[in-house]
């Protein structure tokens, strides 16, 4: 019946029924967007605050999933309708907690356009680039992310459809290999665009 094809699934997704998995980092402000996003916590459901509603999920590994169950109510968790599927199938989080954004949708939550973009990471993952509107602060949320051509061209284009390519070249002293291509990617995009 229902509860063996969800017991199935939890086998899948290497969860077993009541016990969470382990996360992938342990440290909260990692999982706490910094200001002016601070409404917003992305894989973080064993960090959950009082004062965050908001709970973004890039896919529905047991290690992004960690903390989440079916009573979960201090929010909204907006995820892609993949993972939504999943997740009441799995744990049977009700229809009611959760927002779906698809790629290449935006949404706007409290003052913070949300674009999902494809992370190509399992089917429904997603990177969340998000804008808070009043300052223009921005932020990209990779999650667990393939970083093949494809989709580090996605990812410039989205970016570049916002006037927000600078962030491709805004990379720390030892910018990493994504980051780097990132950037590599973003400049030949700026120059194929520019002739």
């Amino acid at each position: 019946g229902e509860e063996g094809g969800r017991q199935r699934a939890r086998a899948r997704l290497g969860r077993s029924s009541g016990r969470a998995g382990t996360m992938a980092t342990q440290h909260a402000s990692l999982k706490r967007l910094r200001p002016p996003l601070s409404g917003f916590i992305v894989d973080g459901f064993n960090f959950c605050e009082a004062d965050v509603r908001h709970y973004l999920l890039t896919h529905a590994h047991s290690d992004h999933t960690c903390g989440l169950h079916a009573s979960f109510d201090l929010g909204t968790v907006y995820c892609s309708s993949v993972t939504a599927r999943v997740l009441r199938a799995t744990i049977g989080l009700p229809e009611k907690r959760i927002t779906t954004i698809d790629v290449g949708q935006s949404i706007e939550v409290e003052g913070v356009q949300i674009t999902a973009l494809d992370a190509g990471h399992c089917p429904g993952s997603l990177m969340f680039l998000l804008e808070h509107l009043a300052t223009g602060h921005t932020a990209l949320h990779t999650g667990d992310m393939r970083a093949s051509q494809p989709i580090r061209e996605a990812v410039c284009a989205a970016l570049l459809r916002r006037g927000l390519l600078r962030l491709c070249h805004r990379c720390n002293h030892s910018p990493s290999p994504t980051t780097s291509a990132i950037a590599a990617t973003a400049a030949a995009t700026a120059a194929a665009a520019a002739t």
